[in-house]
């Protein structure tokens, strides 16, 4: 709710021109809080307990609602004059439990095939529930009616085609680094923190170059970069540390490099006083897709070194994986990650930049004009 918010106020408070850089450094701030915040979390726990953990998120709470309170300028709200959608929201969360259940039983020997394919079509008719909700409701949770904009629609599926890899690569990045290259924990955590690093100081100039420049060419940039990253990755074995620790911080980079110029799309395209609703639909999309992302691609690797000769009896996988078993198993989820982002490549090309002044509500001519002109 919190991160859905400070996005909607960058693209309600700021021009088209000033958009990009706004939104890099709440994504930078995002990045350098994560990686301060396990470094100042650790030594506090050790230091005064666990439950001092809470106090310090009581007094950055305080301390973000103070600040917030005085320098954040008010913007007027649009009251839309109906009700908190429950309904859609019930739907929405069967649709996504449903679906992400299915994925974490899929590939468990104790589970019949059954139950997973089950739980795929009550997601299926959920998802198609919620959407018929949705467009019958005058105020939905999700307001899907921002998909009829087709740029907003294109920039939207791209960028959640490249959530869903970095939430799935990310999460397998340190068994890679420590089962795959065989580096040590601290070692991995090391390399971890220094591409973390250099995706904090590379968001800004992304943010600002998307002013200058447009968000599409920094998203078309990237997109190739993430899939020349995951191509080479395919191709790094133990033999190959250090072109395995470079490819892994050009694809943290990658998608530093991606983050504000494909939100500042999203959110161009958005109608006025419609921002918000378009925050919310960008979020959501995001958690769901590192989710789905983190499922997809533990059951590709799980299917990639049962296919290998790993025994599927039901115990864990990790402690059971030999070197070979584990070249498979990444080489195969890094191949699928490929396929999986090539896509946002062609939605990259799709989506335009909105020019300052041009309007978003009854421009249909407008937007058939730039696709016949691509």
């Amino acid at each position: 709710m919190f991160i859905a918010t400070g996005l909607a106020l960058v693209a309600a408070g700021l021009p088209l021109s000033e958009r990009g850089a706004g939104l890099s450094w709440i994504g930078a701030a995002s990045l350098a809080g994560s990686v301060a915040g396990v470094g100042i979390g650790g030594i506090i726990s050790g230091t005064f307990g666990w439950r001092a953990l809470f106090l310090l998120m009581l007094l950055s709470g305080l301390a973000a609602f103070l600040i917030g309170k005085r320098y954040i300028p008010e913007i007027p709200a649009q009251p839309s004059g109906s009700s908190f959608d429950i309904a859609g929201s019930v739907l929405l969360f069967s649709a996504m439990t449903t679906l992400l259940t299915g994925l974490s039983l899929d590939y468990q020997p104790a589970v019949s095939d059954l139950i997973p394919h089950s739980l795929y079509l009550l997601s299926f008719l959920f998802w198609g529930a919620f959407i018929l909700h949705a467009r019958r409701t005058s105020g939905p949770v999700l307001d899907i009616a921002l998909f009829k904009n087709r740029q907003f629609s294109f920039a939207m599926i791209g960028k959640t085609i490249m959530d869903i890899t970095l939430g799935g690569i990310t999460f397998l990045i340190p068994f890679i680094l420590t089962q795959g290259l065989g580096l040590s924990v601290s070692a991995s955590g090391l390399i971890l923190m220094a591409a973390a690093g250099f995706a904090i100081l590379i968001s800004p100039v992304a943010g600002h170059l998307a002013d200058r420049f447009g968000s599409r060419p920094l998203c078309i940039a990237a997109s190739l970069l993430t899939l020349i990253t995951l191509g080479g990755l395919t191709l790094v074995n133990g033999e190959m540390p250090y072109a395995g620790i470079l490819l892994i911080v050009l694809f943290r980079i990658s998608f530093s490099i991606y983050s504000s110029p494909s939100s500042k799309l999203i959110l161009d395209h958005s109608p006025p006083g419609r921002e918000g609703a378009a925050s919310g639909i960008m979020q959501t999309s995001r958690n769901a897709a590192y989710t789905v992302g983190i499922a997809l691609f533990v059951l590709i690797l799980e299917g990639a070194v049962y296919g290998a000769g790993l025994p599927n009896d039901g115990t864990p996988i990790l402690p059971r994986l030999t070197e070979e078993l584990m070249r498979t198993g990444y080489h195969a989820t890094f191949a699928a990650a490929v396929l999986v982002a090539l896509p946002a490549l062609l939605f990259g090309f799709l989506a335009r930049d909105r020019k300052e002044g041009r309007k978003e509500t009854g421009g249909q001519e407008e937007e058939d004009a730039a696709m016949a002109g691509f």
